[in-house]
């Protein structure tokens, strides 16, 4: 989930805190609309980005990737998981595909980042789950479940003593998909009286 909304934003908030060297990962790779801008930004500020074009679910892709960064002389030092899809619906109208479809991002995702990176010397690993994983949001069970795995396994990587954060974000402002749907936006804020945050204050 490196190539567009809260993940690339995510990508430039680590490039200007000093971070060198990026990996960022995604289905479209650098046809994701709006990347290739943001791509030059860092690049002008120094940073040499890496875009890799695939499927997180795929643990081969990831595998290859993890060579490919090895053989360069590449050590990875840390990992963020900012993937998602939503489909909405109600739970009775779920059927195995549209449950996946939301779940695996989130759960085959994280956990084939896990299994990859067990012997790189990580400073740190993060997952963006989300509120929705604790308070449930209306139509959104297969994506509560998805973001609770990322809890799970935090707790996991912290038992056997590797770094692992998983941050349960409300409403995201400003980019990714409530900047792409202003519809439900204000239905957060006058309906459920949901501010959303800005980037800028998320990474505070």
């Amino acid at each position: 989930g490196g190539l567009s909304g809260f993940g690339l934003a995510t990508a430039e908030w680590l490039a200007a805190r000093g971070a060198r060297r990026l990996v960022l990962m995604g289905r479209r790779g650098t046809a994701t609309p709006g990347a290739a801008e943001a791509f030059a930004r860092m690049e002008q500020a120094g940073v040499k980005v890496r875009v890799a074009a695939l499927d997180i679910t795929n643990e081969e892709s990831l595998a290859t990737l993890m060579n490919d960064l090895r053989r360069d002389g590449e050590t990875v030092r840390g990992v963020v998981h900012a993937a998602m899809v939503l489909d909405d619906a109600s739970i009775l109208d779920f059927d195995e595909a549209r449950l996946n479809a939301v779940m695996e991002p989130k759960v085959l995702g994280a956990w084939h980042l896990h299994r990859q990176t067990l012997d790189c010397p990580l400073d740190f690993f993060v997952m963006y789950s989300s509120a929705a994983a604790l308070f449930g949001n209306p139509h959104q069970a297969n994506y509560a479940a998805g973001n609770l795995f990322l809890e799970s396994l935090a707790r996991l990587r912290r038992e056997r003593g590797l770094p692992a954060l998983s941050v349960a974000w409300g409403a995201i402002d400003e980019v990714g998909y409530l900047a792409r749907n202003p519809a439900v936006k204000q239905l957060l804020e006058a309906g459920a009286g949901v501010r959303p945050m800005p980037p800028r204050q998320a990474f505070e």
